[in-house]
């Protein structure tokens, strides 16, 4: 299970109150993030609906990981789309568009649009395709 709570963390005293609260309910700790989830606003103007006519579907949001090598601060959003161009349309559309700020305004990310690989696909294709060029 993962549970996301905005804390208000600009009142120390609101803070100690949340604290009390969630020990009290029997957790043995809470992870505070600056990622917070979805505004209000972002869901009820249809955020995840603005993929719908283009055929974007979450594959992966968050969620639990496990760091087996390595060091990753953050999360993994992947949206599956089923072409570049499907993907570019979404991007520019003036429904999303519209909305884009209620993202931006809450979570700095790096965003790559990128092809995915056939099915077959062996990491030995893209190394003969290097040493071809």
């Amino acid at each position: 299970m993962r549970l996301s709570i905005e804390l208000p963390v600009a009142q120390p005293d609101a803070v100690m109150s949340c604290a009390r609260e969630i020990e009290a309910a029997g957790f043995d700790a809470c992870f505070v993030t600056d990622h917070p989830a979805p505004s209000r606003t972002w869901l009820e103007h249809g955020g995840h609906a603005t993929m719908d006519p283009f055929g974007g579907r979450f594959v992966f949001h968050g969620g639990e990981k496990d760091v087996v090598e390595g060091a990753w601060p953050g999360d993994v959003i992947l949206i599956e789309f089923p072409d570049p161009a499907s993907v570019r349309a979404w991007w520019e559309s003036a429904d999303y568009q519209a909305i884009k700020h209620l993202r931006t305004d809450h979570m700095a990310a790096d965003i790559v649009l990128f092809e995915s690989l056939p099915q077959g696909h062996r990491a030995t294709d893209s190394l003969k395709k290097l040493l071809a060029s």
